[in-house]
């Protein structure tokens, strides 16, 4: 039985760690953007969401911008 916690244990930790961690945007819409931020320039932000072309957003029309460290090139 304790071979199989500890098995169970490493297998979340290996699949956590396989995870990319992504950056995201929540506008005021209520919707919310996950991707890359490519730029930040007067009031408007570049960003290359996961599964569309690349958008750019009003700063007036977010709501959060959540950056993962080390996200940037």
């Amino acid at each position: 039985m304790k071979t199989i916690t500890i098995f169970i244990a490493l297998l979340y930790v290996s699949i956590a760690e396989g995870q990319v961690i992504k950056d995201t945007i929540f506008l005021t819409n209520g919707s919310l953007v996950i991707g890359k931020v490519l730029k930040v320039k007067l009031g408007v932000i570049s960003f290359d969401p996961d599964d569309a072309n690349d958008i750019t957003v009003q700063m007036r029309k977010l709501k959060t911008i959540v950056l993962q460290q080390g996200s940037s090139g």
